[in-house]
């Protein structure tokens, strides 16, 4: 699983492509569109919008939206919409192994989309799908495994699920002539099609031990292996996590193994090392 910030990245979400140059001129880091069946106006994310933002080094995902109820409408709803969401984006040039949220765009019980959500999963994986909805949906969802919820404020109370990659705090605001919503990316990998997974800099000790990690609903440090062990044993580390687990562990050799470090033994790496590796065996 990726990293949680400290400070969130500001963005926002629209329903018509916006300039480069507005969404810098405004702060915003990434930018949210749709995939839908809607076929009047600019409302779905194209190949030549995407890239534009590509080229910038603004970030960009998409939610598909079609109605605000199509997640309450059954297991074949979800298969039609995963399916034609799937071939629309991957079109646009959607990577592989992106994730891709579905609406709940109303205030709903979570329970009445679990088959929807079945089906989302049938096509997607767990692993790269999850709702767009408010606290309630979130974490419902979040519980079952889905990864990168998108939660807005709406029906949410205030409250945020800290595992909502991406928060909706604001609606209906205006920036070069262009009607947005606000949100922030709380994870380095928030869903963005670009996504460039970069370590710190291995030199960066204090990076390196200060970092925080998510691991279900436990806020972990890295290094705190007897934890991560216990949680691993129960079965509670998702495949997301697991990926993660093998990034610490091999990060540990690179800096273990950096000039200037004290060798392989310095901070104990070469056990933290040891305790990582072994969980990786136990898969």
């Amino acid at each position: 699983m990726s990293i949680r910030l400290i400070t969130p990245l500001l963005g926002v979400d629209a329903s018509s492509p916006i300039p480069p140059a507005v969404l810098k001129g405004a702060g915003a880091k990434f930018i949210c569109r749709y995939s839908s069946r809607y076929s009047g106006g600019d409302k779905i994310l194209t190949g030549q919008e995407y890239r534009s933002y590509e080229a910038e080094g603004i970030g960009c995902l998409a939610v598909f939206e079609d109605g605000a109820l199509n997640a309450t409408m059954g297991y074949a709803q979800g298969a039609q919409d995963a399916e034609f969401a799937m071939k629309q984006m991957r079109a646009a040039g959607m990577p592989a192994g992106r994730p891709m949220p579905f609406a709940v765009d109303s205030q709903v019980d979570p329970a009445t989309c679990d088959p929807y959500f079945e089906a989302c999963a049938s096509v997607w994986r767990k692993q790269l799908c999850g709702p767009y909805g408010d606290k309630a949906v979130v974490s419902y969802f979040a519980d079952k495994g889905f990864a990168s919820p998108w939660q807005t404020y709406a029906w949410s109370a205030g409250e945020l699920d800290a595992r909502a990659r991406v928060h909706q705090f604001s609606n209906d605001h205006t920036i070069g002539g262009y009607s947005v919503d606000l949100d922030h990316a709380w994870y380095d990998d928030y869903g963005q099609w670009n996504y460039d997974p970069k370590p710190p800099d291995p030199y960066n000790l204090a990076v390196l031990l200060n970092e925080r990690f998510t691991f279900g609903n436990a806020t972990l440090n890295e290094l705190n292996c007897g934890v991560i062990a216990a949680a691993f044993n129960k079965g509670k580390l998702p495949n997301g996590d697991w990926q993660h687990l093998k990034l610490l562990r091999d990060r540990l050799t690179t800096e273990a193994r950096m000039p200037g470090k004290g060798g392989w033994a310095a901070n104990n790496k070469g056990k933290r090392w040891q305790t990582l590796n072994n969980l990786m065996k136990l898969k």
